[in-house]
């Protein structure tokens, strides 16, 4: 009878242990939406331009003016935010251009 009541109260204490455990967890984090998001080119877009624009918006009102960057291009690019939207041309270089 006490090995019983033993380990029951060990069940218990693991039961409140798991409990407490489960309301102190912080809620698994959501990734936050980005401050801004390129409209066009859709990713992974094939283009035959040597040129394109790129058209973006931006959620957050503090930001006044983004940098485009293409590596391999002509550099980073500042651009104005006017109206929650940006958008500019940009050269690129034959093959894979990555946008940022």
């Amino acid at each position: 009878m006490r090995r019983i009541s033993f380990v029951i109260g060990i069940l218990i204490t693991l039961a409140m242990i798991s409990a407490i455990n489960a309301q102190t967890q912080p809620e698994s984090a959501v990734e936050p939406e980005a401050p801004l998001k390129i409209l066009f080119p859709k990713d992974k877009v094939f283009v035959s331009q040597k040129t394109v624009k790129i058209v973006g918006i931006v959620t957050d009102v503090s930001i006044q003016q983004v940098y485009i960057r293409v590596p391999g291009g002509v550099g980073d690019k500042a651009v104005s935010v006017v109206k929650n939207a940006f958008e500019a041309t940009v050269n690129l270089q034959p093959g894979l251009n990555e946008i940022s």
